[in-house]
């Protein structure tokens, strides 16, 4: 079932739908440093909304144990609403 409330977050906030497009686009998990960089984003937005992603369950973080060097991969959840966004445009 479509969470249309992500949706709409994903398709209104230009920063986190760039986010997962970096993240779908990348054969490996990223850390932020990486997705800024990629992004032309600044490292301090990336981070917040990493956490906005990872507690709503579209992106996930693969060694939530590091504090200093986490990478984060797309979840299939996020995958899908990322499509369902881009479909509504």
């Amino acid at each position: 079932m479509t969470d249309w409330k992500l949706v709409s977050y994903i398709m209104r906030s230009s920063i986190s739908r760039k986010i997962l497009e970096i993240l779908t686009s990348s054969k490996k998990p990223l850390p932020p440093k990486i997705i800024a960089k990629e992004g032309n984003l600044s490292p301090s937005n990336i981070s917040t909304r990493l956490i906005v992603l990872r507690n709503d369950g579209l992106v996930e973080c693969v060694n939530p144990e590091d504090k200093k060097w986490r990478f984060y991969k797309i979840t299939e959840k996020g995958l899908d609403l990322l499509k369902e966004a881009k479909r509504m445009k």
